[in-house]
């Protein structure tokens, strides 16, 4: 209700967004919220002395110093104004929309509001009504939970909306990969993504120059030597923006978030390149959401080769990998055997454990020590190959380990288990509720909580095995399309390949095992190793 006064009270008008697009499009505006300041203002007969202004800028501060210095750089005085009207104690009433205007914080919100007080003046909130200082403190108990709140909200929103654009394939930042373009619909929405043909031969020629074994920190230079591909400035692109570009989940199809937060290329793996693989924590990803830039028979090759660079360690450039290079361990420590020249006047290369010369106490100083020739080992798969070919019997060159015939009776009897645990489990919790005495209550919680810890251990496991089943149907996939690339070149044709054509579609058919070697001899198969990096044969042997 309005109060006649002698005098005009003087006002200052406070109106504020908290981004660019709100300060032009919102319907909460400067200019509205101005226009309706002024109107209550006219209203109650107030006299405007100052009009603050932030025209987008974030108030989710708890520091007014800070807040105040982040607006300033960017142009905004209006928490600096209102501090020196504070000071100064010249005006009667602060006019503002709601209380979001202030802040976005409790702690900051409170500070303006009692500020305002302090300094002898009152509030008039468009939205509130009058605030002064005998309903002052709960203004501020409900404006800054009010303000707060809304805030979380609205990251809860973002995220939400930033998923809803993951699934449909769309990007969840400002910018879109060099290998796709954003197809956007008549109002400017984003309608989907679409691989940029106009880079076509430039996808073309990485894969020529990927398969070639040209290193990583040269690919672009050599793009640009041989093929003229040059970024908008005309020259190479820079060094390992190619790497960057085939670790992107977007170039094949799919859609991740947060997969490059803690380390760069931290997470790369098989999961950026198709489902059935462990997703890093933390990252989420939705599968052929649109289009990838390679088709099936390219995008298999690439795979490989990127998969045998994955393996690689030390200074050895991908053109000049030995072709079974990271194919043997040891059957003595479990670390891969190194490839090196025998030592018979330079002409015979074979493999040996070299973890003797590492001086760490996490490797032992393995005995094992004789050579095995590369002819030897190139004897042994192409028996085993042709074995795979004549009978069709896998087994003759991987041994299949107890874990995978079982699988998927395991993974049937823990799904059992689990319905049945949790309909046990609703029994008992209908049991509880008619019980009358505190004691029988807890007896009915001790029993669900322990039942409820065995379902989470049932759910861990069941997703465990989900997930290998997975890995290993994947691994056969690859295997099989591996072998009929060799069958396709010819198994003699195949051993006259250059090394690192060899090694990249033998790492291929082998999938995640590898030969094990013990006194200098191929005793069998096993999984991959965890780690990747080997012993250096070059390093100081230990001193006992």
């Amino acid at each position: 209700m309005s109060v006649p006064q002698d005098k005009p009270l003087k006002a200052i008008i406070w109106i504020a967004v908290s981004t660019k697009a709100q300060a032009e499009e919102e319907k909460i505006s400067l200019p509205q919220q101005e226009a309706d300041a002024r109107a209550l203002c006219a209203r109650e007969n107030y006299q405007i002395i100052d009009i603050l202004r932030v025209p987008g800028h974030s108030r989710h501060y708890i520091d007014i110093h800070e807040c105040n210095r982040d607006m300033l750089a960017q142009g905004i005085n209006a928490f600096d104004r209102l501090m020196r009207h504070w000071e100064a104690q010249d005006f009667d009433v602060l006019v503002v929309r709601d209380s979001e205007r202030f802040a976005r914080t409790q702690t900051l919100h409170a500070h303006v509001v009692e500020s305002t007080i302090m300094s002898g003046g009152h509030i008039y909130s468009l939205t509130d009504g009058p605030i002064d200082d005998t309903n002052y403190d709960m203004f501020i108990a409900l404006g800054g939970y009010k303000s707060a709140g809304d805030v979380k909200r609205l990251v809860k929103r973002r995220k939400e909306a930033m998923r809803e654009r993951a699934k449909k394939g769309l990007p969840t930042s400002s910018g879109v990969p060099m290998s796709h373009k954003l197809i956007r619909d008549e109002r400017g929405k984003p309608v989907r993504l679409v691989v940029d043909e106009s880079k076509r031969r430039l996808w073309d020629d990485l894969v020529t120059v990927l398969l070639e074994g040209i290193g990583w920190r040269d690919i672009e230079k050599e793009l640009y030597k041989r093929f003229g591909h040059a970024n908008e400035r005309g020259e190479p692109w820079h060094t390992n923006r190619m790497y960057a570009l085939l670790t992107n989940p977007t170039f094949w199809g799919h859609s991740a978030q947060h997969y490059r937060l803690e380390k760069r290329f931290a997470n790369i793996g098989d999961w950026i390149f198709e489902p059935g693989h462990e997703i890093p924590p933390g990252v989420t990803i939705h599968y052929n959401t649109h289009e990838a830039v390679y088709e099936e028979e390219q995008r298999e090759k690439v795979k490989a080769e990127f998969r045998r660079r994955q393996g690689m360690v030390g200074g050895m450039r991908p053109r000049n990998t030995h072709r079974f290079s990271g194919l043997v361990v040891c059957g003595e420590c479990g670390y891969y055997l190194i490839t090196s020249n025998t030592g018979t006047g330079g002409k015979t290369w074979g493999l040996r454990c070299m973890s003797h010369y590492n001086q760490s106490a996490t490797r032992p100083d393995c005995p094992q020590n004789r050579w095995i020739r590369e002819e030897y080992i190139q004897e042994y798969l192409h028996m085993h190959i042709r074995e795979i070919v004549e009978t069709g019997n896998w087994s003759a060159l991987f041994e299949e380990t107890p874990a995978v015939p079982n699988n998927g009776r395991a993974l049937q009897q823990i799904e059992t288990e689990i319905a049945s645990l949790e309909n046990e489990i609703g029994i008992m919790i209908v049991q509880q509720a008619r019980q009358t005495t505190q004691t029988l209550h807890d007896l009915f919680q001790t029993q669900i909580d322990r039942a409820g810890e065995r379902l989470e251990i049932l759910k861990a496991r069941q997703t465990e095995l989900c997930l290998t089943e997975s890995q290993q149907q994947y691994e056969r996939q690859h295997s099989q399309r591996a072998l009929e690339q060799i069958l396709q070149i010819g198994l003699p044709n195949f051993w006259g390949l250059p090394s690192h054509e060899q090694q990249g579609l033998l790492l291929q058919l082998m999938g995640n095992r590898r030969l094990v070697a013990k006194d200098g001899v191929i005793v069998g198969t096993a999984e991959a190793p965890k780690y990747r990096r080997r012993p250096q044969h070059r390093q100081r042997r230990k001193v006992e």
